[in-house]
């Protein structure tokens, strides 16, 4: 009768132990996580999955947004395979609503309330002069898309809404200097490249309704689309925008 109890004890401790075991077994939706950036899984070879199932393989699991920090989320969005399909659309703006609409990751950083500071912190981080660094030309354009994606994310409304004076004195002066690093790298930047700088600088006066931009902004005009649409505009118009800047950012107090 011991024995039989000592068994059924003995079966019980391990059977507990491997539920232990098991749970500890289970990752934690952090892991997925490298160096706070999300780590997206590669497609699997010879694959047959649709479009629909491709965006699902690729969002932003939701059980790691409580482990991920803004920074982190930021990167995690520039980083998403599917970011360039931004360019696909008939507009920049329509391409970036696009992956809006299949991309969780920009919903939830839009949720964050500490998301427009840090887009500026990561805005001020990039040198637009480095693109020369790079020898191939692959390389040098998928730097100039990307300082083009971290400024059609900053420059969205919502985010823009949310700018103090302060903050707006410090975007206002960084796109500007942006700009003119970009003007200066020209060859690798062109005018495309200028357009989503100016249009931070056109939405930030348009939504201030600044006089002296008013007066010349007319979205009826192709060339003015730059500030809804990022593009097509040309060189004139983005020099127009980036010289009424000087005085709207000396507006701001």
């Amino acid at each position: 009768m011991f024995q039989m109890i000592e068994v059924k004890n003995y079966i019980a401790a391990v059977l507990l132990a491997s539920l232990l075991l098991g749970c500890d077994e289970e990752p934690s939706p952090c892991t997925r996580l490298v160096n706070g950036v999300y780590k997206y899984p590669e497609l699997p070879n010879n694959h047959n999955f649709s479009h629909e199932q491709i965006h699902d393989y690729w969002d932003l699991p939701k059980d790691i947004w409580n482990c991920i920090s803004t920074d982190g989320l930021i990167e995690s969005c520039l980083t998403y395979p599917e970011i360039n399909v931004i360019y696909a659309g008939s507009t920049p703006q329509k391409g970036y609503n696009l992956v809006f609409s299949q991309f969780s990751g920009l919903g939830e950083l839009e949720r964050r309330a500490d998301a427009s500071d840090h887009l500026l912190v990561k805005y001020k981080s990039i040198d637009p002069l480095e693109v020369s660094s790079f020898k191939e030309e692959l390389e040098q354009g998928q730097f100039v898309i990307n300082l083009c994606n971290i400024e059609i994310i900053l420059s969205q409304y919502i985010y823009l809404n949310k700018l103090t004076n302060k903050q707006k004195k410090a975007l206002t002066t960084r796109a500007r200097s942006v700009y003119l690093l970009k003007r200066e790298a020209g060859s690798y930047h062109g005018v495309f490249g200028l357009a989503f700088t100016a249009a931070i600088l056109g939405r930030l006066m348009k939504l201030d309704n600044y006089s002296p931009f008013m007066e010349v902004y007319n979205p009826k005009q192709q060339n003015w689309s730059v500030v809804e649409q990022y593009w097509g505009t040309t060189f004139e118009t983005t020099e127009t925008i980036y010289a009424i800047s000087e005085d709207y950012l000396n507006s701001l107090n």
